[in-house]
């Protein structure tokens, strides 16, 4: 389906608030909007992942849109990982850690056999913190 004139206006509007909101994002704003995001692609993948496992055959460029949403996924996780403070001599980073590398791999297992119940298990893992992020962190 082709994007007409106003379609591609809106996308760029919508792409530069996007980029404003992370250019101006605190730290832990930032980590906000990287988890929401995180959980929103592997939900997005999910959804389309989830004709395939109702028995039905995938069409090709519906396994691609769930790849694409897949490593988006997987890019955040690895950036949420690296931006852990390993440093602190506290248990959460090694938690956080712990959990990333968790919904990370479930991400990596619902990429190469285009799984929905891989993408669930990591979103499932990854709404509580979002939320939480999300209520004590507002911007």
């Amino acid at each position: 389906m082709a994007v007409g004139a106003g379609g591609q206006a809106n996308a760029e509007a919508i792409a530069a608030y996007r980029r404003a909101s992370i250019g101006t994002a605190s730290p832990t704003g930032l980590i906000a909007l990287l988890l929401r995001r995180a959980v929103q692609e592997l939900g997005r993948a999910e959804e389309i992942l989830a004709v395939r496992d109702g028995g039905r055959p995938l069409p090709m460029e519906a396994a691609q849109a769930a790849r694409r949403h897949l490593r988006l996924a997987q890019e955040i996780l690895s950036t949420l990982r690296a931006s852990l403070r390993r440093d602190l001599e506290h248990e959460l980073p090694a938690r956080l850690d712990a959990l990333y590398d968790f919904a990370y791999w479930r991400a990596v297992t619902a990429h190469a056999r285009l799984e929905a119940q891989a993408c669930r298990a990591a979103r499932v893992a990854l709404e509580p913190l979002a939320r939480a992020w999300d209520e004590a962190f507002r911007d």
